[in-house]
Parts: C-alpha cells; structure tokens; sequence
C-alpha cells in the first residue's frame, strides 16, 4: 500500500498585542444610554466607598461581587453614559499544532454524496452551495474544518487542529473518495503550523452568570440612587431582555434608536475594525461593596457643642 505523500512545512506563529480572538468585550455587556430623555449624576460617586473613580468609574456589581461594573461617559459617534456589566480576565498564552491537508483535482466535486458523508459522520455542514460550487463543513466545535472548491481547479482542504492520527486518516480518505478526489489521495500535501498567540480568557465562566439579571439589578440600583434619572421601568426591561455576553465594545453595545439595540444595526453605524486585546484583570476592583458616606450637616458639630455645655452648665447647678 502507498503511503500518503506528505510535505512538512513548519511555521511559528506569534500572536500580536494589537488582535486576539477573545476581547474583554466577548466576556462583557454594555448599554449606552443615549436615549433623550434620560440624564445622570455622577458626582454622587465622589463621596462614596470602595469604588475607583477616574476617567472611568468601576465598582463591584450589586448581582454578584465577582462582576464589574464600568460606567463612563461616551461623546462619539452616540453621546450618552455608558453602563457595561464585565467578567474580569487574564492573559493566557495558547498553542497548538495546526495541520492543513490539500487535495487538488480536475475532477467535478461530487457535493451531494460529500455533503451526505460528512452528516453521517457527525459534520455540521456550515455552507453548500451548487452556484458557487463550495461546500463547507466543522466537526468537534470546528477542530476539524473541512472545504471542498469546483471550478478551473477543484480542491479539497481540511483543517485539523490537533494531531492527524491514524482513524481520523481513515475518517478523511473516504470523505475524499466520497467528494471525488480519491484518485489524488496518495498526492494529498500536508502542512503543520505550531500556532502560538496571546489571549484573554474569563477568571470566571460566562455561563456562571445571567447577564439579564446582572444589567436589570445594576440599571435599578443606579436609578433608586439618583444616579440616572428618566429611565424608565420599561427601558430597564428592555435593556435587559436583550442583555447577553459579547454585545459589548463600539460596535455591539445596546443603544437607543426607535428602540434598544446593538449599535451595528442602526441606520448608517460608524463601526470600527479590529479588536482591543486590553484585559480586565481582577486586581482593577475595588474591595466591597460600593457605599456612599452620609452627607454632613451644616453646623452639627457647633450645635453638638452647645448641647454638651448647656448640659454640663446645668449640671454645676
């Protein structure tokens, strides 16, 4: 039996500070409260405690202590204060083997027999199209990605993240032999990448929070404090039942515009390209609950004066 030509080429990868494929803002909600009407102090935070106020104020959520909760104000292209509910991250470092298999041919895709095989096998079928002439299929969450090309030059491509062992070989060959490409197999060209990057992951898992609850508690709060004024009982709804992880960041948060929504599907969104890869580390909260100290009375302590010698006056009498 004729093994499998195989052409190893090796590439180190190092991930850039300026893109990653999970931002803070995939870990985060956020709303702008753009909507008219509605207003904020936020002077009141200068008198309270375990809170950091600066360019951004951040304290703990009153959902859980284990949320932050961001509140700055936005003057482009939406002017309003921005209220954004954040899992703290951390960095981590990620590698792993990447291994690309390529099939080219003459031969026509057999689409509809390819199509059928990969479902049995357990592929999702991301894309197929018989106008274009693609197929597009993910197995294991997209640890195994699979693209079949027609046209001048027919090909076939996967992408394994992870080792190519000897059953996952076998599982391929006759995806190949399905799609047409069978005659080419013994000339399939293999290449391994060794993937490394930078990333963000959450200190906490996503799932462990109901962000519906987390924004619906935070936006009461701030307004039975005084802090956002005209906002009504229907909005806090609505904000909240849209409310979920990774509509955050300029071009998904939730603003107003004929209703809440996220920014990008507005009429004529300025959106912006790229990812931040700035983290939110947990050292940046505050310790406990934020509280605000009680306001002083004018003249309490000469009045608690003049009490105290009336009273010892009284008592030499």
């Amino acid at each position: 039996m004729k093994k499998v030509a195989m052409t190893l080429s090796i590439f180190f990868l190092i991930g850039l500070a300026s893109a990653c494929f999970n931002p803070a803002d995939s870990f985060a909600f956020e709303v702008l409260l753009n909507k008219p009407g509605i207003s904020y102090d936020l002077s009141k935070f200068e008198r309270a405690r375990n809170v950091i106020v600066n360019e951004e104020i951040i304290y703990r959520s009153h959902y859980s202590d284990k949320l932050a909760v961001i509140i700055r104000e936005v003057n482009n292209p939406v002017r309003g204060l921005s209220v954004r509910i954040q899992i703290p991250t951390e960095r981590v470092e990620v590698n792993f083997t990447e291994i690309l298999l390529t099939i080219e041919s003459n031969v026509t895709p057999k689409f509809e027999e390819a199509s059928s095989l990969l479902s049995s096998l357990g592929y999702k079928v991301l894309k197929k199209s018989k106008e274009v002439e693609l197929l597009e299929a993910e197995k294991d969450d997209g640890r195994i990605r699979i693209s079949i090309f027609g046209g001048e030059k027919s090909q076939l491509s996967v992408t394994i993240r992870g080792e190519l062992n000897e059953e996952l070989k076998k599982e391929l060959k006759s995806i190949a032999f399905a799609a047409g490409f069978g005659g080419e197999w013994e000339n399939a060209r293999i290449e391994r990448k060794e993937i490394f990057y930078e990333d963000l992951k959450p200190v906490e898992s996503v799932e462990n929070f109901d962000f519906k609850e987390a924004v619906r508690v935070e936006l009461e709060w701030l307004k039975e404090n005084g802090i956002i004024l005209g906002l009504s009982k229907k909005d806090i709804e609505e904000i909240s039942k849209v409310a979920k992880a990774g509509l955050s960041g300029h071009n998904s948060r939730i603003v107003w515009e004929d209703g809440w929504k996220p920014y990008y599907k507005t009429r004529n969104p300025v959106l912006l390209k790229g990812v931040s890869c700035e983290s939110f580390p947990l050292q940046k909260l505050p310790k406990g609950e934020v509280t605000f100290e009680s306001k002083e009375i004018p003249g309490f302590d000469v009045f608690l004066l003049l009490i105290l010698f009336l009273l010892a006056l009284n008592f030499k009498r």
